[in-house]
């Protein structure tokens, strides 16, 4: 199959890989229904998204795609070892975008883009809590609220639920949009109606906290700080000046009153 387009290639980051192309981001392991669901979720609070759809070979528009993108890699995943006999695929729409710890800062942000960044990141710190995604944002001080499953992510000693990972958050600065990618529902074996009982006292009683948390990492501190070496008190405050901080609660708020009666 030749074209005159780029070939496809696997990212380097994330465990398993995506396979980027011109215009879509192929995902043949790891994902579930559940990327749809939340993708649905967001744009219903006008987030940006990358329309993932579950795709089969009945889909021929789209399998064309998946066909050409492991023929680009020789059907071999990102370690080498050969892909056989798939007969589904997540496909999403391949979007601008930088992952969050890779974004370069040459100058500072205008504020206006700072607001619109964080009440949307305000409205994904929700919904992840809301449908228990622990793979975003860094809410490590809540992970012994949020419940343990044996079917979570167990993780390594790099990376375990709840922990921050900003591979899954996509900042354009030129659209001053926040864009959510990999995004997943972690419920096996979660008692679903203790689960979200939690994450609305949580919401209700520690939402600053929560903000707190978001506001002093500093993969989010530097979008704003002239340096993360700052005290974590001067960090805020100084996200309370830019008017940071009240973009960031109204996002949240926002996304509080569109669940509403759910949680």
């Amino acid at each position: 199959m030749k074209t005159n387009f780029p070939k496809y290639q696997w990212t380097a980051s994330g465990d398993d890989g995506v396979l980027l192309g011109e215009k879509y981001a192929i995902k043949i392991t790891s994902y579930d229904q559940t990327i749809v669901e939340c993708d649905t979720i967001f744009k219903e609070l006008q987030l940006p998204i990358l329309e993932a759809r579950i795709i089969t070979p009945e889909d021929k528009s789209l399998w064309i795609e998946v066909e050409k993108a492991l023929n680009d890699v020789e059907y071999k995943d990102k370690y080498g070892k050969e892909i056989n006999h798939i007969t589904q695929a997540l496909v999403m729409n391949r979007i601008s975008g930088v992952e969050l710890h890779k974004l370069s800062l040459d100058k500072p942000i205008e504020k206006e883009t700072l607001h619109q960044l964080f009440h949307d990141i305000g409205k994904l710190v929700v919904i992840d809590l809301y449908v228990r995604n622990y793979d975003r944002f860094p809410l490590s001080a809540f992970r012994d609220e949020l419940l343990h499953s044996e079917f979570d992510d167990v993780g390594d000693e790099r990376w375990i639920p709840w922990d921050e990972n900003p591979e899954n958050i996509l900042i354009d600065i030129t659209s001053g949009r926040a864009i959510p990618i990999d995004s997943a529902s972690y419920f096996k074996g979660i008692d679903t109606t203790a689960y979200r009982t939690i994450v609305r006292r949580l919401l209700s009683q520690q939402i600053q906290e929560i903000m707190w948390h978001i506001l002093t990492s500093p993969n989010y501190a530097r979008l704003f700080c002239p340096s993360i070496d700052m005290a974590n008190e001067s960090i805020i405050q100084h996200a309370k000046q830019l008017g940071i901080f009240a973009k960031l609660h109204a996002g949240m708020e926002e996304a509080i009153g569109f669940i509403g009666n759910k949680l």
